[in-house]
Parts: structure tokens; sequence; C-alpha cells
């Protein structure tokens, strides 16, 4: 009896862990909840993130791009990607499925752009995440590749953790 009481204290305690970098959220006007976790990649003053979301065991992958640039409204096309490319020669390829036009915002009188590119994928495809450290990231915008500059190593082990436990613990 003392040993299935234990077996359901640990299981118990296992179903409702929590990931380190996730916050559970909730849409004000659907009221349904949702895992998010948002991470710094790059140089930090850059204001990009990776976006890591989970909802009811669907997974996705996100960029948030900030550029403080005289772009026009120049959207982020339909159809352009984020390549993500691992330490174990992996590229995941988030596309945009639909133009994507910039937030426009000031920073100090400084005019900054954000796109956020976002797309859906399997447990498998998100998995890939948690298995390698991401080198490189590059992404298409005004007809021209940019590399993401600035990758550190600490910030990609916090993104595998953060994939990992998000497959652990809401992927049952």
């Amino acid at each position: 009896a003392i040993l299935a009481a234990i077996v359901m204290i640990c299981a118990y305690g296992q179903s409702t862990a929590q990931c380190k970098y996730v916050k559970k959220q909730k849409d004000q006007w659907t009221n349904k909840t949702y895992n998010l976790a948002q991470m710094a990649i790059g140089t930090p003053l850059a204001m990009r993130e990776l976006i890591l979301y989970e909802d009811n065991r669907k997974y996705n992958i996100g960029l948030r791009i900030t550029f403080n640039t005289d772009f026009a409204e120049v959207p982020f096309k339909k159809g352009d990607k984020v390549s993500i490319k691992l330490e174990n020669n992996e590229i995941i390829e988030v596309t945009a499925s639909k133009d994507l036009i910039p937030v426009v915002f000031r920073v100090v009188d400084v005019p900054l752009r954000m796109w956020y590119v976002n797309q859906e994928f399997t447990a498998a495809e998100f998995e890939k995440l948690s298995l390698s450290p991401i080198t490189a990231i590059r992404f298409r915008l005004n007809d021209t590749d940019h590399d993401l500059p600035g990758i550190k190593g600490k910030q990609t082990l916090k993104i595998m953790e953060t994939a990992k436990c998000m497959l652990e613990t809401y992927g049952k």
C-alpha cells in the first residue's frame, strides 16, 4: 500500500511538472490555454527570439525577427523560410504561410520593425531541437538572405532543454 501511494505521488508530480522556461498562457478571446517559451537567440539587444509553442500536443516553432532599418512595410513573403541549422547538420525550415507585414514601433526614437514567422511541426520534427544545438539561423527578407549573428551555446542549450521538457511534459 505504501509503495502504491509513492508511485501515485510520483506520477502526479510528473504530470503537473512545469518546464523551467515555459509559461502557461491564456487566449483572452477563446480562453484556451497553451504553453509558450520565448527564448532569446543571437545578440541580446537585437530582440530576436526563438518561440516554442505547444497547444494540445501540437507544436510550433517560430522566430521573432526585429530590425532597426529603413525598410518600408516590407512583408516577410509567403513561402520564404527561416532555416535553423543544427550541429548534426539537420535543418529545420519554418515557412511563412502568408505575407507577414511587420509591426512597427519605436525605441528611443529609432523605428523598429518586427516580424513573427511560425509553423506547426510534428512531435518528431519538434524533437530535433532537443537533440542537437543550433549553430546558425538564416532567413530571407527584402529578397536578401540574413544570417542571425551572435548565437551562443548557452542559448542553444536552454532551447534544447526546453524542447525536450515540452515533449516529455505536454506530449503525453
